[in-house]
């Protein structure tokens, strides 16, 4: 089991923590729904945001207090006009070159009345597998200029979240939860 800290970005103070492993089942959603949830609590002053990578979004249900309404609540997420999860911020990024983070996020102390307020989500959703070939087939396009280059920008879509803060006065600390797979979106 990993847990890599990533990008600091010195302007805004933001951290970010990828939970990641290539075998499936060894406790990486569980891990972060944990880490992320005590972090919050010890860090009043940050906003703390998990982001769901995983098509079977566990880290999402876990954080919305698991069983029957965490599953009614990921299903309203996802069905949506625009999806209300990692899909929907991902698809705008792409379409739009960058996405309102606050059109995504979910403030998880709404759904789960255990955890802080300064806890958010960004949903996982089982779409992921099926926009993952659109997403390598943008990355491998054919660059429409020098200045072009559509791998680094299908690449930088997760990275360039976690500059984003959700107030300009309060920074924040994310914790991405990944899925075992080699697909594209474990790749972001």
């Amino acid at each position: 089991m990993q847990i890599k800290p990533a990008t600091l970005n010195t302007m805004n103070k933001n951290k970010s923590y990828v939970i990641w492993n290539n075998k499936g089942g060894v406790g990486k959603s569980t891990i972060a729904f944990h880490v992320a949830s005590v972090y919050a609590e010890k860090n009043p002053d940050r906003d703390v945001i998990v982001v769901d990578m995983c098509p079977q979004a566990n880290s999402s249900s876990m954080l919305m207090g698991g069983g029957a309404k965490s599953e009614q609540k990921l299903q309203e997420l996802i069905s949506k006009d625009i999806p209300k999860t990692i899909v929907g911020y991902i698809t705008e990024a792409v379409l739009n070159g960058d996405a309102d983070i606050n059109n995504y996020v979910t403030n998880l102390r709404l759904i789960n009345s255990h955890l802080t307020s300064n806890m958010h989500l960004i949903s996982g959703d089982g779409n992921l597998e099926l926009i993952a070939p659109l997403l390598s087939e943008r990355a491998d396009a054919t660059p429409l200029s020098a200045a072009d280059n559509p791998w680094i920008k299908i690449h930088s879509i997760i990275k360039n979240l976690t500059r984003k803060t959700l107030s300009k006065d309060r920074p924040c600390t994310y914790f991405v939860d990944t899925n075992p797979s080699f697909a594209i979106y474990t790749a972001l």
